[in-house]
């Protein structure tokens, strides 16, 4: 990690930009201050800015155990933060190969048939394997026709679906296990078991340390509609139906969507459970207005129908803002590193009006809910306390408010004050200096990802044009295709011009997404960064081409997967990436099996904007995995040809 003290004039004035400064007039004053810090070398500045403003990031949470100094906790939320806006990863590796995997928390886990091995890619601990068959012959509901599913990880905890497949209709488990590296009996891993029944419904788990949760597909609404239902205990149960009484089932029963991360999304947040839809009906209503996000959540310790919370009138937009291109909607809920609030955070491709013209925004919006003392027309009212709901509002001088009927169920609401923080665009108007961007079909986009804590988008994509002379028998390359904004500085204007020259009059606040007039209630400057692609192409320097090779293992023949079908998984978090390339299909390459490898695995990738461990090197007959890492003159070096 580079010290402080070598960090020039310019990076100093970018943290203080990254440091959310509201009064940007004294960022001179506050570069002062941080030179001041840099040059006494005494940490208390370094924890007061930390702990005002990045407290509820992993840098701070490691500060404050000790790990690491407050100085060196902020140097780390600026690199991380800078490297994902900027496209440039710290590192880029192949870690693994399995059939499936799970990230969540810096913890990789790999299924490979009935092994899994979970690795922590950011600390370097050793790995664990679990072979889940063995773990599990011993016990009476054992089947060796059972299959193995992982759901989800968190706090050293793994959740694996197991589905009885020698049954007519599928017999299911959700079973815990503890994932530390100091347990020497296989059978103290096993925590506990959930017993799906016999249903084939979506199935979905979020689980602490202390309590979990899981959510089926199957409750049946008074609409006719299937709905979801949530159950939940305390980490320290047993089997349900032997040592508790079976926990109460919440029907989600005025909430729309089945698609998690497109339609609903649900978190486990600050002692909560969150589940957040953004669908107001199944039903087409003719006659419409708004469109409302519907949040539901209810307290990890008491999960009954009485404590759940409901807002139903969370503000997403108006229909009139023109129709929206369901395949790339992506919903996601995330927590802000400076105050831990929820917010919502949902990518729309919207066309413009009724035009042809699309274009792509990210939209924040912040989770609230009603208290106690405070109730309005704008609140879901529970109708078991409340029987009298306050009657909705209807636009004035509407012509088709004339027509609604009592079968109707319309909504609307004014547009709320908006403010520049909440809209995101892919492309803004107006910003001639920057160059022409490219953009991708949503075939070529396989992952579509919105960093809150960066201000910035992440797609993974394949790449056509990236090099054009490549044999047809291989696959496009895959990159990183990354865009960002901050919040400009004093003086700076959108087209890049200071003293106050021709676009010094200009303000992005009062202008949309689409080029029309958006009235903001702030008047916050954004200054954009060109959408960059990484990798470079590969014939920029030797660099560029491992990248290359490490991105792109498609490219590879004797991976087993050459210019054929194959499948791409991804997930993203405020880090990092991780992807996993598989073959849809086996390959007859003649010299796979001289290498020993399974051409039907996929291969996984990780590309890391923070600054990790080095793991041990890998060994065998995947000795070809390499990684590349970035290095202080790593550009200077490239442009030389001496990297």
């Amino acid at each position: 990690m580079p010290a402080f003290e070598t960090l020039p004039a310019d990076i100093l004035f970018e943290l203080s930009l990254f440091l959310d400064l509201d009064d940007v007039v004294h960022v001179s004053q506050a570069c002062r201050q941080y030179r001041a810090l840099l040059l006494d070398g005494d940490d208390k500045l370094a924890r007061k800015v930390v702990d005002a403003h990045h407290q509820y990031t992993d840098e701070a949470l490691q500060a404050r155990q000790g790990i690491t100094s407050y100085r060196e906790a902020l140097c780390a939320i600026y690199d991380r933060r800078d490297a994902f806006s900027n496209a440039q990863p710290f590192s880029a590796r192949v870690v693994s190969r399995g059939s499936s995997f799970l990230y969540r928390q810096g913890v990789l886990c790999v299924q490979t048939g009935d092994i899994v091995i979970i690795s922590n890619l950011r600390s370097g601990t050793p790995a664990v394997q679990i072979n889940l068959r063995d773990l599990y012959k011993d016990e009476e509901v054992y089947d060796p026709s059972d299959s193995y599913e992982m759901m989800y990880y968190s706090d050293g905890i793994l959740a694996i679906l197991v589905t009885n497949e020698g049954l007519d209709y599928n017999e299911r488990f959700i079973r815990f296990l503890s994932t530390t590296d100091n347990i020497s009996n296989p059978d103290d891993r096993i925590m506990g078991f959930v017993d799906l029944g016999l249903s084939n419904s979506k199935v979905f788990v979020r689980h602490t340390a202390d309590y979990m949760y899981l959510g089926t597909h199957n409750g049946q609404g008074s609409d006719g509609h299937r709905k979801w239902v949530i159950k939940g205990c305390s980490m320290d149960f047993g089997d349900f139906d032997e040592q508790e009484p079976e926990p109460e089932k919440l029907l989600l029963e005025d909430f729309h969507g089945h698609d998690i991360g497109s339609t609903v999304a649900f978190e486990i947040h600050n002692g909560y459970f969150y589940a957040v839809s953004n669908q107001g009906t199944y039903e087409v209503e003719e006659v419409d207005w708004t469109s409302f996000y519907h949040c539901v959540r209810f307290p990890l310790d008491n999960p009954t129908t009485e404590a759940i919370q409901k807002n139903k009138r969370v503000y997403r937009r108006q229909h009139a803002e023109g129709a929206i291109h369901d395949s790339w909607t992506n919903l996601t809920l995330q927590h802000d590193e400076r105050t831990n609030d929820l917010y919502i955070v949902e990518s729309r491709r919207e066309w413009v009006g009724a035009s042809s013209k699309q274009a792509r925004t990210f939209y924040t919006s912040r989770i609230s809910f009603p208290t106690p003392a405070f109730t309005d027309s704008s609140w879901e009212v529970d109708s078991s306390r409340n029987n009298i709901a306050p009657p909705l509002p209807l636009p004035d001088n509407d012509i088709l408010t004339t027509v609604l009927e009592s079968s109707h169920s319309a909504n609307y609401m004014p547009t709320p004050k908006q403010y520049s923080w909440t809209r995101h665009p892919e492309f803004p108007s107006k910003v001639p200096l920057l160059p022409n961007p490219r953009s991708f079909i949503l075939a070529r986009t396989k992952l579509r990802a919105y960093n809150l804590s960066c201000s910035a988008f992440l797609d993974l994509v394949e790449d056509e044009q990236c090099c054009p002379n490549r044999p047809p028998a291989l696959l496009p390359c895959l990159r990183l295709r990354i865009g960002s904004r901050r919040i400009a500085p004093y003086g700076y204007d959108l087209f890049g011009y200071e003293g106050g020259r021709e676009g010094d009059n200009y303000t992005l606040a009062q202008d949309g997404p689409h080029g029309e007039r958006v009235h903001f209630d702030d008047n916050t400057q954004y200054r954009y960064t060109p959408i960059r692609m990484w990798p470079p192409p590969p014939s920029k320097c030797a660099c560029s081409a491992r990248l290359h090779r490490i991105m792109s293992p498609t490219s590879r023949p004797n991976l087993g997967m050459g210019s054929g079908q194959k499948t791409i998984t991804a997930v993203c978090d405020e880090r990092s990436i991780v992807y996993m390339i598989k073959p849809s299909k086996p390959y007859s390459y003649h010299d796979t099996d001289s290498v020993g490898i399974d051409p039907e695995l996929g291969t996984i990738v990780l590309v890391d904007f923070g600054r990790t461990p080095t793991p041990r090197r890998l060994d065998g007959p995947l000795k070809e995995m390499f990684r590349w890492d970035w290095f202080p003159d790593h550009r200077k070096r490239c442009r030389e040809g001496t990297c």
